[in-house]
């Protein structure tokens, strides 16, 4: 899978920030107070801290993906404009666009699948529900609109309590039905997350 192209900026310094970001906020904060990952199983304030951690690092890392997601598909569109100039004008530059664009969708696509990750932490066990979002076996496209509005209002939701963390399902690659997962430390049942339109 290509991720690099010379027309662009490294990859991975933003593939390792926001990996980061999302995934070891939690147990940094642990650490930060003191605690250790098996803390979490018996001292009720270690794992209300390091869920409140991860749902900081869950949002922080879903706005900066929304943004780089927003940024690369108006990449993808520049790209394809130029593409079509240059073979109305038969220029051979053209050869080389088709490699960006497979980059910039390539990048799309793995910090979607970061979007899944998050999305699997929040299931946990129950794999099965992700079945019941699904319509059928493709990746939908991103609709830029849809993605900004709900973006703000996942990260309006996300600041209100760090009890409650709102993904966005558009980023996913899985989630085909609802705008949000919303996961609920609160929630008296078992199942601690629902989906929201």
């Amino acid at each position: 899978m290509d991720l690099d192209h010379p027309l662009i900026p490294p990859f991975s310094p933003l593939l390792e920030s926001v990996l980061s970001t999302a995934f070891t906020t939690g147990l940094d904060r642990l650490r930060s107070d003191g605690f250790k990952m098996e803390d979490i199983k018996t001292n009720e304030r270690a794992r209300r801290r390091f869920m409140h951690a991860c749902h900081y690092g869950y949002d922080k890392a879903q706005k900066r993906i929304a943004n780089e997601v927003l940024a690369l598909q108006d990449q993808i569109g520049f790209a394809k404009r130029e593409l079509k100039r240059l073979r109305v004008a038969r220029d051979p530059a053209a050869k080389s666009v088709p490699l960006l664009l497979r980059v910039l969708k390539n990048r799309q696509l793995v910090l979607r699948r970061i979007v899944d990750g998050i999305l699997y932490t929040i299931v946990g066990r129950e794999t099965w529900v992700l079945r019941q979002l699904i319509l059928d076996n493709r990746i939908r496209d991103l609709q830029p609109d849809v993605l900004r509005q709900t973006m703000a209002v996942a990260s309006k939701l996300n600041a209100e309590d760090r009890a409650k963390f709102y993904l966005i399902a558009d980023l996913t690659t899985v989630v085909q039905i609802g705008d949000l997962i919303e996961e609920n430390l609160r929630s008296p049942d078992a199942r601690k997350w629902r989906s929201l339109n």
